[in-house]
């Protein structure tokens, strides 16, 4: 009988009795062959590639990751010079639309190196107007302050004197300026 026939018939009585590798061989005896040790050799290795991949890998995300903080940051101050370019013009219309008088503009203009905004397009806009909010209410709050009176004309936005005849506020028993009046 040759060798490999016995372990022909050695395969075929374990298949037959239901055993395993396990249970004929112990745990020692398997991890000393050498197809254990070459597969748990392979298995280190490869771990170890992988691991090694995944460094690198984790490398380029911090890489990128900086790079992108840089990026924006450098958006971040573009935008800022962008807008701060824009800034007179938005002014120039802002004074018309908000009919500012000569006091409030030249206190406004002297505070618009103050604005900052890295939005653009609508977004700056309405940051500009919220700036130019505040703006007011600093001047009017000062002028209080110094004690010195703001005048404004006698007229509201609609030309129409108040009732009281000292301006700024607006007669609302007259029908034109209230709506709840028929």
């Amino acid at each position: 009988m040759g060798k490999e026939q016995i372990i022909n018939e050695l395969k075929e009585t374990i298949k037959e009795a239901g055993l395993t590798v396990i249970d004929i061989f112990s745990e020692s005896d398997i991890k000393s062959t050498d197809v254990f040790k070459k597969e748990a050799y392979n298995a280190h290795e490869h771990a170890r590639r992988v691991e090694k991949v995944l460094g690198e890998e984790r490398e380029k995300i911090r890489d990128l990751t900086k790079e992108l903080d840089d990026k924006t940051n450098k958006i971040k101050t573009l935008n800022e010079v962008v807008s701060k370019t824009q800034v007179k013009t938005l002014f120039d219309t802002a004074k018309e639309n908000r009919k500012l008088d000569s006091k409030e503009s030249a206190f406004i203009e002297k505070r618009l190196n103050t604005f900052k905004s890295d939005k653009e397009g609508d977004e700056l806009k309405i940051e500009f107007e919220k700036f130019l909010d505040n703006q007011i209410n600093d001047y009017l709050e000062t002028a209080k302050l110094l004690g010195v009176e703001i005048k404004k004309d006698t007229k509201d936005n609609k030309g129409v004197e108040s009732g009281d005849n000292k301006g700024g506020d607006l007669d609302y028993m007259a029908p034109e300026n209230n709506e709840l009046i028929p």
